[in-house]
Parts: C-alpha cells; structure tokens; sequence
C-alpha cells in the first residue's frame, strides 16, 4: 500500500459536496453554499474529543461490491478499461476490491479521483452515462473502504515511532534550548526524502557513526558560543553620524580632480537624487556615495564611546532600490555577536506601499572577488517617517557568516576591510509621485556585544545555586537541569549520575569547572534521548502498544507545532499531569498556534508537501514582465506558505485549498493585470 494514502485520505474523504447534490446537469452552488454543505458533512467539526473505532476487526466490504458496484463497473467502464480496449493502461475488470489485503489502493485513488471529480465516464461517452445514484453510491463504497485501509495503516504495528529529529529539527532544538540564532546544522548531511515527498520519515532518519561524531562536535561548538568564561571583552563601537560619513567623503573627494560635491539645488542634483547620496540639510552640500566595496570612507571604531548623537543634519539618501556600502576596516573581532543599529525613517511613501532595509555583510579582497552574506533573512518594513526616524537593530553572529580571509594580514596586497550594505526595497507598484526614500541619519555598531553579562544563555546553562563552590553538588545541579530540559522528561538520579562520573573522568584535563561542564553536556546533546523521539515503555506495561505519557505528549506537540523542543509551560504541564486533560490540551494547542515558531511547522510541511525546492531548479525567462531571477523564484516559493497561513491561523475553511475566491501573492504583481478564467 502507497504511503501516500494516509496523506490523501485527507482530501478524498467524502466530507464535502457529493454527486447527488451537485450534479453536472445542476446548477453549481455559490462558493459560501459550498462551504457550509462541506461544514455539515464535516466528522472533524463534531464536538467529541472521543474518536470513535470500528468494533471488532477492519473487513472489505466486498459484498456490497459484488452486489452494487462490480454490476455498474461492469455495464460502464469495462469497455474502455477491460480485457478488449486498455484506455491509459489502466484496467477496471483487474482490481482487487479488498483495499486492506490488495495491492490495488492506490488505483482505487484514481478511480475515486475521476468519479468524485465527474471526470468519468467522460462527456464524449453518452451510452455509458452514470446516474447520480450511481455515482453517489460507488464515491461512497470507496470512501469508506478508503478510510478503512488507512485506519489499517496507521495500525501496522511495523509503523516505528522512533526516529531522530530531521536536519531542521535538530537546529530549531538548539536555537531555542541556548538561546542562539545560529545556523547549526548548515554542515550536517540533506535528509533522504520519502517517496511521497517528506523528510520526517522513520524509515529513512537513521544515524551512521560519521553523523555522531558530527553532532559531537556541532553541539560541543554551540555551548561553547552559548557560554561566556573569563572577563567580559571590551568591544569595539563605531558611532557613525552621517556628518562623519561627510567629512570623510569630502577628504577623498579633494583628492580626485574635477569631482566635488554639489548643491541640492543645482542642476545636476536632478541625476543625482535618484542615486544614494548624502546631503547637509543645513549647507544643501550634496555627495554621491558612489563607492563600490573597495576604496570608500573607512570608519574607525571609537577608543572611547561618545554619547548617541541627536538628529544629524547630514542625512543618506537610499532612493528605491537603491544601495550604499559602510567600510568598517579590519578590526572587528573573528567571533561573537555584532549588533548593528541603524536611525532610520521613510518619506515619500504612499499608502499601500512599503519601504523595507535590507542589510548584508561581505567585502571584495580585489577585483574579482568578493563576497557578501545576507544579514535580514526577511526585509525589514521601515515604520518610523524621515521627520521622526527611529532605531531598527541587527545580530550579526560572526563566526557563522563569510569573512574577509585578509583582515589583518598586512602582509598580502589584498583589500583587509569588510563591509556593510543597506539597500532600500519598495513596493515598485504603489509608487505615485515622488519615489520613496529611506533617510538614515546614524549608524552604530558595536562586535562583540553583549545585553548582559554573563549572558542569558550562560545563565541557563549555568544556574544560579546556593553551592556553586561546591562542585560535586553544583555539579549533579547544573546536569539535572540541562538534561531534564535537553531529553524532554525528568531524569532519574541513576542517569544523572553516570554523566557526573564523566564529568569526575575529565575534570584533571581542564582548568576550569565551566570547560569541563560544557564536555560533558555536549556528550548529553549527543545522546539518543535528546537527538530520537521516542517513547519508554513503562516497566509494568504487558502490552506491546502503550499510550504515550504526558512528557511524551508534550514533545509530539511541540514537534508538530514548533519542529522543536516543548517548552517550560508545556513541561511544567507534564510534570503535573494536567497535560492530557482535553480543555488544557486544546488551550495548550490554541497557545502553540498563536506562537511565532508554528510558522516553522507551515514553513516545513508546505515545502515538503508541494516539494517547492524544485523551484531553485528552475531556468527562468526573465523577459517577462514580472519575473526577476532570485528574487522572483523566492517570492513564489512563499505564496503558498502564506496562503497556508492565511488558512490555519485564521480557521478558515478546507475547501480554500480546492476553490478560494482569493489570492495571495507578492504585492509586486500588478494584481490589476492578472486575468482568470
């Protein structure tokens, strides 16, 4: 039997509007008629909480299929798909009718696909013409044999529960138990991908010893960058009012003959504002920041930080989609975090538009090489108006993104510095009048930094406690808690015990209790019970099948939700076995869903389910009109996710996925030009 079915079985249930209702002589109903006959005939709309089972074992019902369907199969399909004529190699008079021993299921899909769908028997066929009670009662035959074949499957008892956590998974698991927005698993191996699209197969998610050594050092890497030891480093901070970015600008302007700065109101202004530029509201003085990533203004970090400056009357100009490089020379540190803030506001926006900034970080060692990293993922929307700008901030961590490989090597002839670039994204399509504009006047940033010392991930690691001198207690204290939140369960004392019997192993190898700690932890974050999940047969239980306990629960639901690890609300609920109790469940579900982090689960199953990383596969013809490379193939990537998110987080109706009388799409369409039939 085809994996497929139990994804299938979602959308070939007869739930919705059957044959008898709407035939292909009647008139069809309005889309809201649709909906709410759909809504009607909905079994997941019933309020029970208790799903009801078939008493005794699943059986084909295989006489109603001698008595009533083999007969109208017999009279109106045989002729086109039988033993004389073989339209589309397909042969109706060969299925087997047992769905649950038959290896014929996925067939049946397609039978129940053209009836369902009035495909067949076609138009162009009027001497094998179905009845509506005919049809109706062949949709409903397969229906329910359908629902009994799945209801076998997901019964197999050779179903496995246990598998590891997927790539995307294992690196959410480790953003949120330390904190970080680090890519983690970028070095990890793609997952095998089932045959009906999915990377959560059990089947397939298994572990060679080359991948535990791999999560060995990935995850003594990520405590590492989640710890703090020693002082606190004094960071280098830039203030960057842009009357700096002026003085300097003018410097190397005096040097180049007959290039010089202009007047906001000269004529040449008007081919320069449509270009980043920098002017003086006080003097008009004008500049064009025409500089590539090389050979620009190079800013000095500050030995000793001088206040944030008010309102600058320099200001940048970044008109629509358009770029300026900031040089921060070769001085900022090979790791930890770099904040960069930015003093920002739009003008010139008009309603419906936007005005977004996007950030990237990179250099160009010479002529032909550079590189650049994309710090925003997404493009920050711009709120704040020119007259009353305000600040929007950036984390950079600098040990996960591409550095100049010559910075502070004077020894090479090669370009040291690395770079930041803004660049203005707009809404080309709402633009009336004027373009809009970005005006930044102040840049700060700061590498590495720090919101507290030590910082919040070392605090959860290392927890505060009335014996931390004692290290054999603070020891077993700092291991409870880490593995408790890192394996989803309590832990007993046995199993703590054995990682501080480690912990006593390499002690004499380190100078430090923290370094020693963060071994072995990392060996914690390499075992099965953090890396599989899984569910514990309890001791007592006779039975092959056990219901999963509430910790168990709470990690399936934070995996389908979240794709990582449940947190202290959902723990706390499973310790005190609240968890299972329907209406905190359904709160519990209702909270998930509210979350931020759902829209990984959107994110993930949509992408899997419609296999959109076959779009980045794609040679595009970029002399359409709307279509544009990159930029185009990942914002149609994005449609459906949105549109999936438009569905679940407001409770909207199934059938949307089959007829919606909306869209969503990316505003960079002319919505106007788009025609459907």
């Amino acid at each position: 039997m085809n994996k497929l079915l139990a994804l299938t079985i979602l959308l070939a249930s007869p739930v919705g509007v059957s044959a008898k209702e709407v035939s292909k002589n009647s008139d069809l109903p309005k889309l809201s008629e649709a909906r709410e006959i759909g809504r009607s005939k909905s079994a997941l709309l019933v309020e029970t909480h208790q799903i009801e089972k078939p008493e005794g074992p699943l059986k084909a019902n295989l006489v109603e299929f001698k008595n009533t369907i083999q007969p109208v199969l017999q009279n109106n399909c045989i002729h086109c798909h039988g033993p004389k004529k073989v339209k589309g190699k397909f042969r109706v008079d060969e299925l087997n009718p047992d769905l649950l021993n038959g290896h014929d299921a996925a067939k049946w899909l397609e039978v129940y696909d053209v009836l369902s769908n009035a495909e067949m028997p076609p138009d162009d066929e009027p001497d094998y013409h179905l009845e509506d009670h005919q049809r109706m009662q062949m949709i409903e035959w397969l229906g329910a044999e359908i629902n009994k074949a799945s209801l076998a499957l997901r019964n197999n008892s050779e179903h496995s529960s246990f598998r590891r956590m997927t790539k995307y998974e294992y690196n959410y698991a480790l953003q949120d138990l330390l904190g970080l927005p680090h890519d983690f698993a970028k070095n990890l191996p793609p997952e095998s991908v089932s045959e009906d699209g999915f990377k959560n197969s059990s089947e397939l998610l298994q572990m060679s010893a080359m991948q535990l050594q791999k999560y060995c050092e990935i995850s003594l890497k990520a405590l590492k960058q989640a710890t703090v030891l020693g002082e606190r480093p004094k960071p280098l901070v830039y203030k960057i009012p842009m009357t700096e970015l002026e003085e300097l600008s003018n410097k190397i302007l005096k040097k180049k003959k007959g290039y010089v700065s202009i007047d906001i109101n000269a004529k040449q202004y008007q081919k320069t504002k449509s270009k980043p530029h920098l002017i003086n509201k006080s003097t008009g003085n004008v500049i064009e920041l025409n500089w590539g990533l090389r050979r620009g203004p190079r800013h000095k970090p500050e030995e000793q930080p001088s206040k944030v400056s008010s309102q600058s009357e320099a200001v940048t100009l970044l008109p629509s989609g358009q770029r300026f490089n900031l040089d921060l020379g070769d001085t900022l540190p090979d790791e930890g975090m770099m904040r960069v803030r930015v003093r920002v506001g739009h003008k010139n926006l008009t309603e419906g538009g936007y005005s977004n900034l996007r950030v990237s970080f990179g250099g160009q060692t010479s002529n032909n090489a550079n590189f650049s990293t994309l710090i925003t993922k997404e493009d920050l929307p711009i709120k704040a108006t020119s007259d009353k700008p305000e600040y929007v901030e950036f984390l950079v961590p600098l040990s996960e993104v591409e550095r100049n490989v010559f910075r502070r090597k004077v020894e090479y002839d090669a370009n040291p510095t690395e770079v930041l670039t803004f660049q203005h994204i707009v809404d080309a399509h709402h633009i009336k009048g004027k373009p809009p504009e970005l005006h930044i006047d102040y840049i700060e940033v700061t590498a590495p930094y720090f919101a507290q010392w030590p910082t919040q991930a070392h605090q959860d690691i290392f927890i505060e406690s009335q014996q931390k001198e004692n290290e054999l207690t603070y020891g077993k204290e700092v291991l409870s808690h880490f593995m408790t939140k890192a394996w989803r369960r309590p832990v007993t004392s046995k199993e703590v015990n054995t990682y501080f019997s480690l912990f006593k192993t390499y002690r004499p190898e380190f100078t430090n209790f923290e370094e020693t700690m963060l071994h072995v932890l990392s060996v914690v974050l390499a075992s099965p019970d953090f890396l599989y999940l899984s569910q514990q047969k309890p001791p007592e239980a006779k039975a092959e099948k056990q219901p999963l306990n509430a910790h168990e629960l709470a990690t399936r639901l934070s995996f389908f939700l979240w794709s990582s690890l449940p947190d202290n609300e959902l723990l706390s609920l499973a310790k005190d076995g609240t968890l299972k109790n329907p209406k905190v469940l359904d709160r519990q579900i209702k909270r998930l869903l509210d979350d931020p982090r759902a829209k990984r689960f959107s994110s993930n199953f949509v992408n899997q389910w419609l296999g959109l990383d076959a779009l980045s596969n794609l040679d595009l013809d970029e002399s359409y009109k709307h279509i544009r490379g990159h930029e185009f193939k990942k914002n149609t990537s994005k449609e459906p996710i949105a549109f999936f998110n438009e569905l679940l987080f407001n409770n909207k109706s199934i059938m949307d996925f089959i007829h919606s009388d909306y869209l969503v799409i990316n505003s960079d369409y002319e919505v106007e030009s788009l025609y459907f039939k």
